[in-house]
């Protein structure tokens, strides 16, 4: 299991939670745990393409993991966090 970091801003799409534990090997495989537990989660961070949106960062285990492909593997006890970019100010 890799443990799913949500930040505040995303977590009413899971369910409110900030931390929940997902099967995952690969960042494919993330992606089908998070479509099937958390569809409007996925909404958010997935494009129909199925690629990680735009405004959306994943980090794993401190590694920026956005643009490395279905095939990035997710070890055991990693820590994956989902970083939605954040505007504003004057």
């Amino acid at each position: 299991m890799a443990r799913l970091r949500i930040p505040t801003v995303l977590r009413p799409l899971a369910g409110g939670a900030a931390v929940v534990d997902v099967p995952a090997g690969s960042l494919g495989s993330l992606r089908e745990a998070i479509r099937g537990g958390y569809p409007a989660l996925a909404e958010r961070v997935y494009g129909s393409d199925g690629r990680v949106r735009e405004f959306v960062s994943v980090f794993v285990d401190g590694e920026d993991a956005r643009d490395l492909g279905d095939d990035r593997p997710i070890g055991e006890g990693s820590e994956v966090v989902l970083l939605p970019a954040i505007s504003g100010g004057a």
